[in-house]
């Protein structure tokens, strides 16, 4: 876990989020940090135990808005399709998903405590319970009262930073030869680059046939991988970190449901959606896009970021997971969803 940024004034925070969200902060401590994020979890005396959550703001303003517009769309999800699991964030004075702190776009939750179902073991129980709740994600009318959401495009949106990557490990640019981790994950990428170049490949090659199926578009949580599903104390379950947001295909959020469990996830998913079509190159360019992300995002921090030595270890072990980019098992598990598919009888 990483402190807060040293150029954040904590006793100005605490009065700017009593102004903007009437906030009485009894404490303020740092959580958890990401890439281009950080976090306080703040003890309240009106709300009970807060997620605060900041994000640099040298994005484009685009990206900004887009991330206000995914925040706000699970507002609308949870109040106006009676959605109790989705973790909306409270709203802003100005009746807003975020505002705006010294650089920063901030955003206020509700503490859910309790395990994440990346960190137990899945029961049937839990993925039927995941199943109805996209379900009922995936049903509601996104013109109806949401704002402006993103559409997929079935771009490759990490293929500049990767080729920037491949070329800079190539001429050795950037890279401390001391640190065992970068030294390690240079050899990696260029032992194995032909396969990251084959992924993007492929990935172009899925994206002209996905837009000749033309698939139907639905709100889509964007990153609803299993550590964003958090069963409380109660055993309720929630689903976190809407910031992606957007308009999609189905398979967007259901690829990461697409294991053995699959069978037993459709089954859940069509008593609601029985409608549902969905197709395995869909599945497969999310595979592709996943591999690639994880390659964008750990070789990012190794090379071009300044974490620690046990960060720097931590991005390594991931950078090795999908380095060389596993093809044979995406082939499989591609074969395996066809089947499943098939047999469903839900393949556009």
């Amino acid at each position: 876990m990483r402190n807060a940024p040293s150029n954040i004034d904590e006793d100005r925070l605490r009065g700017f989020l009593a102004d903007r969200y009437r906030l009485s902060i009894s404490s303020l401590n740092p959580g958890p940090a990401g890439e281009e994020s950080f976090s306080y979890i703040a003890a309240t005396v009106n709300r009970g135990p807060c997620f605060v959550r900041l994000q640099r703001r040298h994005w484009q303003p685009q990206s900004v808005t887009s991330f206000a517009n995914s925040l706000m769309a699970a507002m609308v999800l949870r109040e106006k399709a009676l959605l109790p699991q989705v973790v909306a964030p409270y709203p802003t004075r100005q009746a807003r998903a975020v505002c705006g702190f010294a650089g920063y776009t901030v955003a206020i939750f509700p503490l859910i405590q309790g395990r994440t179902l990346f960190n137990t073991r899945l029961s049937i129980r839990d993925v039927a319970e995941v199943a109805r709740l996209l379900a009922r994600v995936h049903s509601v009318n996104p013109k109806s009262g949401f704002p402006r959401l993103l559409k997929e495009q079935f771009k490759d949106p990490f293929r500049a930073n990767i080729l920037r990557v491949l070329r800079d490990t190539r001429l050795c640019r950037r890279i401390n030869k001391i640190d065992p981790s970068h030294r390690r994950a240079l050899h990696l990428l260029n032992d194995h680059r032909e396969t990251i170049l084959e992924a993007q490949r492929i990935m172009a090659r899925l994206r002209s046939q996905i837009r000749k199926v033309r698939p139907k578009l639905v709100l889509t949580h964007g990153d609803a991988n299993l550590a964003n599903f958090i069963k409380d104390k109660q055993d309720r379950l929630y689903l976190t970190d809407w910031g992606d947001a957007g308009l999609g295909p189905a398979e967007r959020d259901l690829f990461h449901f697409s294991g053995n469990q699959l069978g037993t996830f459709l089954k859940h998913y069509t008593r609601i959606r029985k409608d549902v079509e969905v197709s395995t190159p869909t599945f497969a360019f999310y595979y592709y896009r996943w591999a690639l992300q994880e390659i964008s995002d750990y070789s990012t921090r190794t090379f071009y970021l300044n974490g620690t030595v046990a960060e720097k270890r931590h991005s390594w072990e991931e950078l090795k997971r999908w380095v060389p980019v596993p093809h044979d098992s995406i082939a499989q598990d591609i074969a395996r969803i066809e089947s499943i598919l098939s047999k469903s009888r839900l393949t556009l």
